[in-house]
């Protein structure tokens, strides 16, 4: 169904861009979507893997299928790669969480890109972003990173691998401090030299 969408695809004959009666079935298809990950939440509030679930959701509709269902729209901007909207589910996924770095990961980096692209006037140090947000906004970051910190120590391989990860991968792309995340990275790949995610981020 949505996979024909793809604007890559190469249709003979025929346009890329889908129909008006396509953009309409695939909107139906997307919102049935979104009501059944509603439901979900529903039924199970605390579910946190739920919550992340209408999170990713949000950010494929947002990114995907958006720009094809509704042309006038363009590319997502810079907020739209992050929408908002993603940030309360993905926060309640980190609460209800707890032993997950990518759900605690993910909701800090999205909260904090919000925070960034929110603000009037940008950071005037790039090396440094996060000296231009709000102190409760530093707090909420500093509260993740002593999260994943913390989980980096734990007993599970996979977690404190997980963790180390997730603190390089935060390091590099927000905080730009870049030895510290090659630090993370290491340590990361010490617990386990086959994760390759870990690599990834080091060759950077």
């Amino acid at each position: 169904g949505l996979t024909n969408l793809n604007p890559n695809t190469s249709i003979p004959g025929e346009s890329n861009r889908p129909s008006a009666g396509q953009r309409v079935q695939a909107r139906g298809w997307l919102d049935d979507a979104r009501r059944a990950l509603d439901k979900a939440i529903a039924l199970e509030p605390t579910n946190g893997t739920s919550y992340a679930a209408r999170a990713g959701f949000i950010v494929v509709r947002v990114q995907m299928f958006d720009p094809i269902l509704e042309p006038s729209s363009g590319a997502p901007g810079p907020n739209e790669r992050f929408p908002t909207a993603t940030v309360a589910d993905l926060q309640q996924a980190a609460k209800l969480l707890p032993e997950d770095p990518y759900a605690i990961a993910t909701a800090a980096m999205f909260r904090a890109i919000n925070a960034l692209n929110q603000l009037t006037v940008p950071p005037t140090d790039a090396r440094s972003p996060m000296a231009a947000l709000s102190d409760a906004e530093r707090a909420a970051w500093n509260e993740s990173i002593s999260r994943l910190e913390a989980l980096a120590r734990h007993s599970r391989r996979e977690i404190a691998t997980a963790a180390w990860t997730a603190l390089g991968a935060l390091r590099t792309m927000i905080e730009h401090s870049y030895s510290g995340a090659e630090e993370a990275i290491r340590r990361a790949i010490d617990l386990n030299p086959k994760r390759e995610l870990a690599w990834e981020l080091l060759a950077g």
